[in-house]
């Protein structure tokens, strides 16, 4: 697709995606030769894995805007599993979508409750008591990262 006309083909793209809503995703895969077209396609094939169900967008269908997704995608389903086991199976899924909102506030204690309308000290309590029964800190860098990671690949985003 020629960047001149990118814009317009994506629009049209998600249109038809948002009318064939539920039994069509698409995505597009990184700009290839026509002899590397195999390239594009597996890439076009991680932005459909990496895209969750109940979300549309330009953004979404494009490889370029992948980043960590490219490297879940590569993630094999048994590798998954032990690496969610090590890390947040000890979880309910609500401490597990309180995390996946928290970091998709950038960490943002003002932001998540404002979206999971809680109070701040009852967040922060929450953010403890994930502490203490995964053994990972959701406020300190390296730590976050791995539980981003764990949200991440617990569903690819659909917690």
């Amino acid at each position: 697709i020629l960047d001149s006309k990118l814009k317009i083909i994506m629009k049209n793209l998600t249109d038809f995606q948002i009318e064939h809503f539920g039994a069509v995703k698409l995505g597009i895969g990184m700009k290839q030769s026509l002899k590397e077209q195999h390239i594009s396609y597996k890439t076009a094939q991680l932005v459909i894995n990496n895209t969750p169900s109940d979300k549309i967008s330009m953004l979404q269908i494009l490889f370029d805007k992948l980043d960590l997704e490219i490297l879940i995608g590569e993630v094999s389903e048994e590798g998954k599993k032990i690496f969610i086991q090590k890390t947040i199976s000890a979880l309910t899924f609500g401490e597990q979508y309180i995390l996946k909102v928290y970091y998709e506030n950038d960490m943002s204690l003002k932001n998540t409750c404002a979206i999971l309308n809680m109070h701040q000290n009852t967040l922060q309590y929450k953010l403890n008591k994930i502490s203490e029964k995964c053994g990972y800190n959701p406020r300190s860098f390296k730590d976050g990262a791995v539980l981003y990671i764990a949200t991440r690949l617990a569903n690819r985003g659909d917690i």
